[in-house]
């Protein structure tokens, strides 16, 4: 309020500060290391505003990244239900391929909720969705009712908006088909396989030899909060094999 500043501009006001000062790195040193499973997780804002205009996350991660020789890895997490509208859809894509190309970190684009996908109308199939390729094939989608394209095979004139509509989005999927670089890995919170596949790709993505398993606490956890969100008793059981933990001849493992 008195730097009379809206939501957005209080945010990137906020990095801005965090930046300078040393409370993070504070923070990270209080912390109490794990030495088998080093992690610590940076939970950022989805404004576009910091990806775009502002380099103070940048900054903040650099920073960090030089004080304690930290690896990072970018998870950019995009709710499955953004695939039923394809105007969100499009823009979920230049948003990830935005934070690739800024942040300039290994990263990896999430298709979160995956338990939920079949409540939802697709205009493509799932898998195109994952893909993420060919993206101009979801552009005469873009406002229009999906009715409208399949319903008795009458073909309702789109209006003036939908058809600029169409046109911009193809032009934005045209420009992130020419990057080729976006693709979306599922992420089911039910499935203890699929929430340790995602951990073994953060793993291999940060430089840890051979990309290390997934521990099985940390399954057994993720399942076990899911079903007692669900009202469930039993998970699914993961035999997990901790043989390419570690790296060898290394005395300090660097935080991830």
């Amino acid at each position: 309020k008195d730097q009379k500043l809206g939501p957005n501009g209080a945010l990137r006001y906020c990095l801005e500060q965090l930046w300078k000062s040393n409370w993070l790195k504070d923070q990270i040193t209080s912390l109490e290391e794990d030495d088998c499973f080093p992690y610590v997780v940076f939970d950022c804002p989805g404004q576009t505003e910091l990806y775009v205009h502002d380099h103070s996350l940048r900054g903040i991660l650099d920073d960090v990244r030089r004080e304690f020789d930290a690896r990072f890895t970018a998870a950019h997490l995009v709710d499955v239900a953004q695939c039923a509208v394809p105007t969100s859809y499009v823009a979920a894509c230049l948003l990830s391929l935005t934070a690739m190309l800024r942040l300039e970190l290994p990263h990896i684009n999430i298709l979160t909720k995956m338990d939920m996908a079949n409540r939802y109308d697709l205009a493509m199939p799932l898998e195109f969705f994952r893909e993420a390729q060919e993206l101009h094939r979801i552009a005469p989608f873009c406002g229009v009712q999906p009715c409208s394209l399949d319903e008795d095979n009458v073909e309702e004139e789109p209006s003036a908006y939908a058809r600029q509509l169409q046109k911009l989005s193809g032009k934005i999927c045209e420009l992130v088909d020419d990057f080729s670089l976006v693709c979306y890995e599922p992420l089911d919170v039910s499935d203890g396989e699929s929430v340790a596949k995602v951990v073994r790709l953060l793993d291999k993505c940060n430089g840890h030899p051979c990309g290390v398993h997934a521990p099985q606490s940390l399954i057994e956890d993720a399942t076990e909060l899911f079903l007692l969100h669900r009202g469930g008793t039993d998970g699914p059981s993961i035999s997990v094999d901790g043989d390419n933990r570690g790296a060898a001849g290394r005395d300090r493992e660097p935080r991830r």
